[in-house]
């Protein structure tokens, strides 16, 4: 998936989102996400969603951080997070859940990632209306 689109309507959103190409180690990173960091490194983006929320993509440096802080284990990788709220990929869709509850539930996103960043699509031009 070209991810052109996406990136547009996130710089448009707000001129302080900043993405840039990657070209360091990105094998730890679960294989559908690979492409998108590879040419699009989301550098400092949040998207502002049309609930008056927001999505904050965390850049490769911060990766392997974020998935310590979380600690949602091995099959479940972060890679943003909606109010503080994890957003992850796993091997069935891209899921999130209440940071810091005592009991795990998950809530599902998207079936993808692909999938995941055409719903953010849809917020923005929603949130442009």
């Amino acid at each position: 998936m070209a991810y052109d689109d996406f990136v547009k309507l996130a710089i448009i959103q707000d001129s302080r989102n900043n993405f840039e190409p990657c070209d360091t180690d990105l094998s730890f990173l679960p294989a559908p996400l690979r492409s998108f960091y590879t040419t699009n490194n989301p550098v400092n983006i949040e998207i502002a969603l049309h609930d008056s929320t927001s999505v904050r993509f965390s850049p490769v440096k911060y990766l392997k951080q974020l998935q310590e802080e979380y600690e949602l284990g091995d099959s479940s990788f972060i890679f943003a997070t909606h109010e503080g709220d994890p957003i992850y990929h796993k091997s069935n869709g891209i899921f999130s859940c209440v940071h810091g509850a005592s009991t795990l539930k998950e809530i599902k996103i998207s079936h993808s990632f692909d999938s995941y960043i055409k719903l953010l699509e849809n917020e923005m031009l929603k949130k442009a209306k």
